[in-house]
């Protein structure tokens, strides 16, 4: 479906060792099928891109943002990478850290009103 790029798949086993603080937190919430039985993937390449968690069943993907994301140059990343995610037919939310770290409980109630 989508060429292999090995150094895609190097970048994201770094970045798999070296979670922010809010994907440390949802990780937790959702490895192990915590979350409503459903496989999560950290730090997951994806075609051109990597996306800090995918949901194979549900086609899901999650994006953590926090202050970088506003930078001009990661927000044009952000868009081509929400562009790709509707084109090839996922389903990608955005959530930003301090929601995640304020409560993630509310974070998990989204996803489920989204893809349950």
């Amino acid at each position: 479906m989508y060429n292999y790029n090995k150094y895609l798949k190097e970048k994201s086993q770094r970045l798999r060792r070296n979670l922010t603080h809010s994907e440390k937190i949802f990780w937790n919430e959702v490895r192990a099928r915590r979350f409503e039985g459903l496989k999560f993937i950290r730090q997951f390449p994806l075609g051109p891109f990597i996306f800090d968690f995918y949901c194979p069943e549900k086609s899901l993907l999650i994006e953590l943002d926090g202050e970088t994301h506003l930078e001009e140059e990661v927000r044009e990343n952000d868009l081509k990478k929400d562009n790709f995610a509707r084109v090839n037919g996922f389903i990608l939310l955005r959530f930003k850290d301090e929601v995640i770290e304020e409560s993630v409980g509310k974070v998990l109630e989204k996803i489920k009103e989204v893809v349950l």
